[in-house]
């Protein structure tokens, strides 16, 4: 009799919480088609871009002396990685300079304003919040 006791008592439990609302742990994938820079950012970081990016990677980020930063080249190098890794590589490598002085010196909100302007430049749309530094490791870049 205490076994079924205990039966009863436990699968009703296991039941409760299998089907209790908000118990998840599956968490809805992020990718950068939901908004994750500001309008203003992006503009910031145009001009950004501008002064730092456009001698190597060309005015409209079409490519010149270094590689394009849009369209076709963008997405083989980019595609299902995370935003976070991408701003990672532009803040540790860039701005290009022959004996790497340069690289990193210009800041965290510059470096973010600077990836902003990137993603609206292949067609994402911007959203509510900037985009910070630290926050993209979770936002997948999908086309």
């Amino acid at each position: 009799m205490l076994m079924v006791v205990v039966g009863l008592a436990f699968v009703p439990a296991v039941v409760l919480f299998a089907q209790a609302p908000g118990v998840s742990t599956d968490r809805a994938a992020r990718t950068v088609w939901d908004g994750i820079y500001t309008e203003a950012q992006a503009q910031r970081g145009r001009g950004f871009y501008a002064e730092h990016c456009a001698s190597c990677h060309g005015a409209n980020l079409e490519g010149a002396e270094h590689r394009a930063l849009k369209g076709d080249r963008f997405w083989a190098t980019w595609q299902d990685t995370t935003v976070d890794r991408l701003l990672n590589h532009v803040s540790l490598n860039m701005p290009h300079s022959e004996d790497g002085s340069l690289k990193g010196t210009l800041g965290a909100r510059v470096y973010a304003d600077i990836v902003a302007h990137m993603l609206k430049a292949n067609g994402y749309p911007e959203g509510t919040a900037a985009l910070q530094y630290g926050a993209g490791k979770d936002i997948t870049i999908v086309k």
